[in-house]
């Protein structure tokens, strides 16, 4: 079981409609409160559980949101945040039921879980509209995994350096992703890894960076 489990929601819609549930979701304790979600009920109205915090458990499924970061991509709003031992569901379902107008795009994933502490969701109305099945330690497996624990570009470099054989499995192949994205190059690359974004950079027509590639193995 993860100690931490991260979220990443990919908000879309009106701008108008995403800022007006921002706000709501906003605290002065937290920029992203459950309780504004799903409040908490008194202590005399917990239903049988012994305690706020096993309450929270209980409906949120999780205990409150940490390390929250927000940020704005074209027209997408992001959200991220880590949640103890397990993801948030029925927050993720109640925020969707009282946004209708909006699209969640959620995946979440344990720290360095890729066999079942994963998962992703398409909400509208607080149903799941595109149910997906993703195999564990497959590419998308790891590709989910590691963007929804904010893995980068230059992560994905330095963990494609310790690679001490040059396999490229399901792992490999994610990290890559993540580094073709940015057209990132460092000269530490391993040349498995540089031959594989080459190949990728010449699929795409993105000849300039085939050209940087093509350079980088000549070093």
């Amino acid at each position: 079981m993860p100690t931490h489990v991260a979220t990443l929601i990919k908000i879309k819609g009106d701008l108008k409609d995403i800022e007006l549930f921002l706000k709501r979701v906003k605290s002065n304790i937290s920029d992203f409160d459950f309780n504004n979600i799903m409040p908490i009920p008194s202590p005399a109205e917990c239903g049988g559980y012994k305690d706020i915090e096993r309450w929270k458990e209980g409906n949120w499924g999780t205990k409150e949101a940490y390390d929250i970061k927000i940020e704005k991509k074209g027209d997408v709003v992001q959200v991220r945040f880590n949640t103890e031992w397990y993801p948030p569901i029925p927050i993720y379902t109640m925020m969707s039921r009282q946004n209708k107008e909006l699209t969640f795009y959620i995946t979440f994933a344990g720290d360095d879980d890729y066999d079942e502490g994963f998962g992703a969701l398409k909400m509208m109305n607080g149903v799941d509209i595109e149910p997906v099945e993703i195999k564990s330690k497959s590419k998308e497996a790891y590709r989910l995994v590691l963007e929804t624990t904010s893995c980068n570009s230059d992560l994905s470099i330095i963990e494609l350096i310790a690679y001490e054989d040059e396999v490229v499995d399901n792992k490999a192949l994610a990290l890559i992703d993540i580094v073709f994205e940015d057209r990132a190059i460092d000269e530490e690359l391993p040349l498995f890894a540089i031959e594989k974004l080459e190949e990728m950079a010449v699929e795409q027509e993105d000849f300039e960076y085939a050209i940087q590639l093509r350079d980088l193995k000549k070093k």
